[in-house]
């Protein structure tokens, strides 16, 4: 019973929400802040039902704090 329920949400995700292709580009800009909110909306649901692209952010947002970290390290020695 569970699993048709599970199944239809992900087939209802599947059918409004946007592509892989267009989610990995909103995380980037997710980076910088620059999303509308329903575009916040559209690419959370969309990494609810997609482990490729979930892998993809959480690759994005290390590699953006480290690489911030070791800016604002870089400022703080000069």
């Amino acid at each position: 019973m569970m699993s048709k329920i599970k199944l239809r949400l992900y087939d209802w995700v599947a059918t409004w929400v946007p592509t892989c292709e267009v989610i990995t580009e909103r995380i980037s800009l997710a980076q910088d802040g620059k999303l509308f909110w329903r575009d916040r909306i559209m690419t959370r649901l969309h990494l609810a039902v997609c482990t490729w692209c979930t892998a993809y952010h959480k690759q994005v947002t290390f590699v953006t704090e480290a690489t911030r970290a070791r800016a604002k390290d870089d400022a703080s020695v000069e």
